[in-house]
């Protein structure tokens, strides 16, 4: 059985596939820009207050940075169905254990140790783990690939959550298949919830997944147009109210 037997979908074009890398590209830079700014003694707004850079910061990290783990979802969701065409789920499922655990993984190991030889070099005790032989394996596992918690870098984890999507895409498409408003509504309840677990570390995800789905098997020109003029008119109305939250000290920032 293959993991969309039954899809028609176009081929991707040249360039689609070129914007789609570029953007991938982007959204890797933009989301390291949130979680890492080796600088943030100079971004103490309590000491230097708000200033411009500040406001340019906030929208960038804000607007831009946490919006890429959603552009990556919906993308991987639409590009497992449009370059997985004839290929069975289990070459699938390994195709993305490669390309999504084994990255997570050995950034993951990298860190714990680094983090290890400095607690270890600066005489504090180091954080492994610990427990029995169990215990040692699964906190190992989470560490590593966030098998039911976190990883020991946090960022990694939407890379867990994606493969878990992929692992679930069967599901998802027949669902999107059958009825894409209904398997929406579903994935975006399960969002808005926030029903965190051991199966999805981060709801969002499966619901911008579940997007890029929908996106790839029934084509932009088929899906509804109020939901993007919607999210079109929030992120211009967000500028805004991001500027007055800001300017008002009522927003930390990252």
């Amino acid at each position: 059985m293959t993991t969309n037997s039954t899809i028609r979908t176009p081929s991707l074009t040249k360039e689609q596939s070129e914007t789609i890398k570029i953007a991938r590209v982007l959204c890797i830079f933009l989301m390291t820009y949130v979680h890492v700014h080796p600088w943030e003694s100079a971004l103490d707004l309590a000491q230097y207050g708000v200033r411009t850079w500040d406001v340019m910061r906030f929208y960038v990290v804000e607007a831009f940075g946490r919006s890429s783990v959603a552009l990556l979802s919906a993308v991987s969701g639409f590009l497992l169905v449009m370059l997985s065409k004839g290929e069975s789920h289990s070459v699938l499922i390994g195709r993305k254990a490669r390309t999504l655990l084994l990255p997570m993984a050995i950034w993951n190991l990298a860190a714990l140790a680094l983090m290890t030889g400095y607690q270890t070099l600066a005489g504090k005790p180091a954080d492994l783990p610990s427990g029995s032989a169990f215990q040692v394996v699964r906190q190992l596992l989470d560490a590593s690939i966030a098998l039911t918690n976190w990883p020991q870098m946090t960022p990694l984890a939407f890379l867990r959550d994606l493969f878990v999507c992929a692992l679930l895409s069967p599901l998802l498409i027949r669902l999107v298949r059958w009825s894409a408003p209904a398997a929406l509504a579903l994935a975006f309840v399960y969002y808005a919830a926030d029903l965190r677990g051991v199966v999805i570390l981060r709801p969002s995800i499966l619901f911008f997944f579940t997007l890029g789905l929908a996106a790839a098997l029934h084509g932009p020109y088929r899906l509804p147009s109020w939901p993007v003029r919607t999210a079109i008119g929030m992120m211009f109305l967000a500028v805004p109210l991001l500027t007055v939250a800001l300017l008002l000290d009522g927003v930390q920032m990252p």
